[in-house]
């Protein structure tokens, strides 16, 4: 199984390669984040995380 870190902060994207990232996408600079997991991944992805860790939420 391949990893890709998606984020959407400004800052830039840490990749934890260690954990098996091999693609980062900023949500901020990619028009449309499903359309390029899409392709990068030839078809879609077959399990989707979400995690968020935020002082609002």
């Amino acid at each position: 199984m391949k990893a890709a870190l998606y984020e959407q902060f400004q800052g830039p994207i840490q990749i934890r390669q260690k954990a098996g990232a091999v693609v980062a996408l900023n949500a901020r600079r990619t028009e449309d984040v499903s359309l390029a997991i899409h392709e990068i991944t030839q078809g879609g992805a077959q399990l989707s995380v979400d995690a968020l860790g935020s002082q609002e939420t």
